[in-house]
């Protein structure tokens, strides 16, 4: 009888400790599964290092399928059709054109022009026609 009382009053205690030891290994198993991930949080980020100073020269920004700018160049001698169909008389003249009108200022009037389309005013402000 003194060995089944001890049962009795034992097997509570037993139970609340293995639950509680249950409780406790539970914990310890979710501790572990945050301090893995928290691990691999780290570890990724460890694998990711900011560049120190900035690049200077960047290979993306470079551009190299442009052709060259249109400046100074002397349009006469550049178009052979021109030069076939002109005559001996007004070669001298066009020849001093095409020179004239291959500088970089023509060719931004040109994109000025093109920039800033030209207006149609038929009457002034009295209302007469211009």
């Amino acid at each position: 009888m003194l060995g089944s009382r001890l049962l009795t009053r034992s097997q509570p205690l037993f139970q609340r400790t293995f639950v509680t030891q249950a409780n406790v290994a539970v914990t310890n198993e979710n501790k572990t599964e945050q301090g893995d991930k928290t691990n691999e949080y780290q570890s990724s980020n460890n694998s990711f290092d900011p560049p120190r100073r900035p690049l200077t020269q960047q290979f993306t920004h470079q551009v190299t399928n442009q052709v060259p700018p249109l400046e100074y160049i002397d349009l006469y001698k550049s178009d052979l059709t021109l030069r076939e169909f002109v005559t001996k008389e007004n070669k001298g003249q066009i020849k001093d054109m095409g020179v004239e009108l291959g500088t970089f200022h023509w060719f931004e009037q040109g994109q000025t022009a093109n920039r800033h389309l030209p207006t149609l005013h038929q009457f002034d402000r009295y209302g007469q026609r211009i």
